[in-house]
């Protein structure tokens, strides 16, 4: 059963009715008066805030990936090298 929004094309008020997936499709009659209702297309009441690591948001996905190559150490053995060249690594 899913909860569906219904407005009747008589007296234009809305309503709630739970109908089965099966008879989506067949006539509602209204509660309030003599006519049929119709499924009105709402909006989503739901929100993807980010706050559960399995539903991130788009900005936490790319706050991440950006945040690894701005705090990625360079790599090498500057053991091997000598100061100066340690020093020119450094400053590129």
């Amino acid at each position: 059963m899913i909860l569906y929004q219904c407005e009747c094309s008589r007296c234009k008020k809305q309503f709630e009715e739970l109908i089965a997936y099966k008879d989506r499709n067949k006539h509602i009659p209204c509660h309030f008066c003599e006519g049929y209702a119709k499924r009105v297309v709402t909006p989503v009441r739901f929100k993807l805030d980010g706050t559960d690591p399995a539903y991130t948001t788009a900005w936490d996905k790319w706050e991440r990936i950006h945040r690894k190559e701005h705090t990625r150490e360079p790599s090498g053995d500057y053991d091997s090298l000598s100061p100066s060249q340690v020093d020119s690594l450094k400053a590129q």
